[in-house]
């Protein structure tokens, strides 16, 4: 049970809604609700949601950038829904606390190798199922990496909604092969 003022000594809150232990991609949205709620009384100075690039349409047919209003359509996917859901509730984080409204960053991050999701468990595995000829390049975070934006927002109060993604991608037969998993 989250209980707001367990966190009132604190001026900044970082949340992650994913589902822990589950191998999902999508935001656990009962948890993000609830999360949302409970600090809406909180009176913060900074709210941090880390999101996912997956609010973004992917396609192999993708030359590399995208412009960022390349959304997945409402209703076509309901990972990139939930992720939209998360930005929007996260909102209602501090706007009951009767002080200034908290600067909130939302970080939009690519795939992160924490171990759980599926780039981890594929590049850890004994053996890749791959689709024959198709070889996509692929962005991939370390949670080090990860944490580093997170403290790189709080320590200078940067508001909005940033990607975080590694400078360049690496095709993932090249990424099978560094981790010496067979296709």
């Amino acid at each position: 049970r989250i209980e707001a003022a367990a966190f009132s000594r604190y001026d900044t809150v970082v949340c992650s809604p994913l589902h822990s232990g589950n191998a999902s991609t999508g935001p656990d949205l009962n948890v993000a609700r609830e999360i949302c709620a409970r600090l809406a009384s909180l009176p913060l100075k900074h709210a941090v949601v880390l999101g996912s690039a997956a609010v973004y349409s992917p396609s192999h047919q993708n030359a590399g950038l995208l412009d960022e209003s390349t959304f997945i359509p409402e209703g076509r996917s309901d990972i990139a829904d939930g992720w939209r859901e998360v930005e929007a509730c996260s909102a209602q984080i501090g706007e009951r606390s009767g002080a200034p409204s908290p600067m909130h960053t939302i970080l939009r991050a690519a795939a992160v190798l924490d171990g759980e999701d599926y780039f981890s468990r594929l590049l850890t595995g004994r053996l890749a199922i791959t689709y024959p000829g198709h070889d996509p390049t692929i962005q991939l975070l370390s949670t080090r990496d990860l944490a580093g934006a997170v403290a790189a927002m709080i320590e200078h109060r940067a508001g909005g909604i940033y990607n975080v993604a590694p400078a360049a991608g690496i095709p993932l037969k090249a990424a099978l092969r560094v981790a010496r998993v067979p296709r």
